[in-house]
């Protein structure tokens, strides 16, 4: 078995070899298309490549045509809410998610759910939805401009 390894081994060096030199295969150039090789003796593969865009069909008219292209949605409603959290935390005015994770993390290990920021007696707070390693989901109530624990649900 090794014998047929090593065999095969030295095949596929040798097959490899004149064309990693650049060496035209025998017979004396290989035909018509140049290069010489499977695939160039007839133009090689280049006729199978697209040559810049597809060519596009004509829209139809009439009643069976399609409805144009409505506007584009919009992101959703927590956008607003992220960029300003974003904006807090480049402020130095909000804590950044990450550090209140970690510290959840080291109080009850798990893993993050959700996270959304609400308003509780006029100041933000974050509300982390976590489950425990246990399996139990816990929502934390954290003070969003000191990323200090304040509570949970």
């Amino acid at each position: 078995m090794r014998q047929i390894v090593k065999l095969l081994l030295v095949l596929l060096v040798a097959a490899a070899m004149p064309i990693a030199a650049g060496a035209q295969p025998r017979g004396g150039g290989g035909g018509g298309g140049g290069g010489g090789g499977f695939g160039f003796r007839h133009g090689g593969f280049a006729k199978f490549h697209r040559q810049g865009p597809p060519p596009q069909a004509p829209l139809p008219v009439g009643p069976w045509a399609p409805p144009p292209p409505g506007p584009v949605m919009s992101p959703g409603p927590w956008r607003g809410q992220q960029d300003a959290v974003r904006t807090g935390v480049r402020g130095g005015r909000l804590a950044p998610l990450g550090y209140v994770i970690d510290n959840l993390q080291r109080r009850a290990p798990g893993r993050q759910l959700d996270t959304a920021v609400e308003f509780e007696d006029g100041r933000a707070v974050y509300r982390v939805r976590w489950l425990t390693n246990q399996g139990r989901r816990v929502d934390y109530i954290v003070d969003a401009a000191t990323g200090r624990y304040i509570g949970e649900r």
